[in-house]
């Protein structure tokens, strides 16, 4: 009888871990698929280790670890930010800067805004500028 428990344990447990498996390949390529619509028509350039939000206005949208910044529809910064994946579902990034840029390696925390408390943070990647072509 033990050994038939067991099994039927070991057997839902694998159907568990399949099923979320499934679903993580899901959300994948779903961020996949609105990551390559968002940068639709854009090259990428040199990466760059700092960008200078205080002189430009950006829009922030965040997919998966990956954050953009659109400047304007022909300039959008791409960073991979590991971690930061808690903003795509509604965390606000919060950002201390000790100066006038953002650079790669500086760390970002992820804040619940209903709560009002940290959920986690990431550091910031390089910053891709993907421009349209003229």
């Amino acid at each position: 009888m033990r050994i038939i428990t067991l099994t039927a344990l070991l057997l839902l447990a694998g159907c568990t871990a399949n099923a979320r498996s499934s679903s993580n390949q899901t959300v994948d390529a779903r961020d996949a698929a609105e990551l390559a619509k968002a940068l639709d028509g854009l090259t990428p350039g040199k990466p760059q280790t700092c960008i200078n939000p205080l002189t430009r206005r950006y829009e922030t949208k965040t997919i998966g670890n990956t954050i953009l910044y659109r400047v304007d529809r022909n300039l959008v910064y791409r960073t991979e930010a590991p971690g930061c994946s808690r903003a795509a579902t509604g965390d606000a990034l919060i950002s201390n800067n000790f100066g006038s840029q953002l650079c790669s390696g500086q760390i970002l925390q992820t804040v619940d805004l209903f709560a009002r408390f940290e959920t986690g943070s990431c550091s910031l990647g390089e910053f891709t500028p993907y421009t349209r072509a003229k």
